[in-house]
């Protein structure tokens, strides 16, 4: 992301607050845990959220690639969100 110093902490509490939002979201829209594909959605949704508050303001990374890995890891479980996310919506409408 470039811009000024001020743009890039906006974008990055956009970015928290995004996060923490669509945790509530989940939650009232999640009734129970699931089970098989939807078990998945809820273990990586969870997994990325649990990630995200894993950061530098929480945890002191000692090394940049311990950051590394961490940042890898949060990006590349919100990136497995979007396809089940997209199967559930797919599957929630075939059945209607």
């Amino acid at each position: 992301l470039s811009g000024s110093a001020s743009q890039v902490r906006r974008h990055y509490q956009l970015h928290r607050w995004a996060g923490v939002i669509c945790v509530f979201l989940f939650a009232a829209h999640a009734v129970r845990f699931g089970y098989a594909w939807t078990g998945w959605l809820s273990t990586v949704f969870f997994l990325t959220a649990l990630s995200g508050v894993l950061n530098r303001e929480i945890v002191s990374y000692r090394s940049r690639k311990a950051y590394l890995g961490w940042f890898f890891v949060h990006v590349a479980l919100a990136f497995a969100l979007v396809p089940l996310i997209g199967v559930h919506i797919w599957i929630a409408l075939a059945y209607q």
